[in-house]
């Protein structure tokens, strides 16, 4: 029923979901990711509180405060379909909210954008089974994302960074205008930096995430310093070598230390 993302491999998806999965294989590509554990595909929403004592036992593993909780379906960040932000997803939850926060996002799989989303793709909603990760918070000063492939001119000798200030669902989900930066692949080389105008940001405040509007000195200030940015590229350059395919990547960055949040295949591509 619970399993920890170290012990995770692509062999799990049917268990533990596409994401978790690939969270593993980050973890074994010795990637840093932060610690967590699944809630596996064969307990439903019904069956939850039921194994409160065995959650709240693995929560305190994790030897933290807050954690995010987040779906794992098991067609979710496959080489076809990502049901990018269609689940939901909840931050800076508490150990006494986590049940309820597991049973919501389980059961978001009935949502009707998740219906809308498989009647698009023409995805059997029935074959889908749905996992939950519990991860140990990061609380980002800088977070965003990297593609391994240009995601606009498809150019696979090029790496694209987006970074905004604060937590990573501001540039995720499109809320603000990200800094963007394009490295050469092979010589970690910045070719581009363009900074955007980051209006707002978002923080935690104990369990609760507040947006704070920027002024102009910091809303124009180059969101990622030039180190992180190469390091940044490098990983994710790794990681593009260790999956063998264009990557879609979430990362973030807490006291000058860098975790990698997601993988996933780029399904845009032809």
């Amino acid at each position: 029923m619970i399993k920890f993302l170290n012990n995770l491999s692509n062999k799990d998806i049917n268990e533990v979901g596409g994401k978790a999965a690939g969270l593993g294989e980050l973890i074994k590509a010795k990637i840093p990711v932060p610690e967590g554990f699944v809630i596996t595909t064969n307990v439903s929403s019904n069956e939850i509180k039921d194994k409160q004592k065995e959650i709240y036992e693995a929560f305190d593993k994790l030897s933290c405060k807050f954690v995010s909780v987040r779906s794992s379906a098991t067609k979710e960040d496959s080489t076809t379909d990502s049901f990018a932000g269609q689940f939901e997803t909840y931050l800076n939850v508490k150990k006494e909210n986590i049940i309820k926060s597991i049973i919501e996002c389980i059961n978001s799989i009935n949502s009707p954008k998740i219906k809308a989303y498989c009647e698009e793709k023409k995805i059997d909603k029935s074959k889908i089974k749905m996992a939950v990760i519990i991860q140990k918070m990061v609380d980002s000063e800088v977070a965003g994302v990297s593609f391994t492939i240009h995601p606009v001119s498809k150019d696979k000798t090029k790496i694209l960074i987006e970074a905004g200030l604060g937590l990573g669902e501001v540039v995720v989900s499109g809320m603000i205008n990200p800094d963007d930066y394009i490295i050469d692949k092979e010589t970690l080389r910045i070719l581009n930096i363009s900074i955007g105008d980051q209006e707002k940001m978002l923080i935690r405040k104990e369990d609760k995430t507040e947006e704070i509007h920027l002024d102009s000195s910091r809303s124009l200030q180059q969101k990622l310093p030039t180190k992180f940015i190469i390091e940044i590229a490098k990983m994710s350059k790794k990681i593009e070598d260790y999956f063998k395919k264009p990557m879609d990547i979430e990362w973030a960055i807490e006291k000058d230390r860098i975790y990698f949040m997601q993988a996933r295949p780029i399904t845009t591509i032809d």
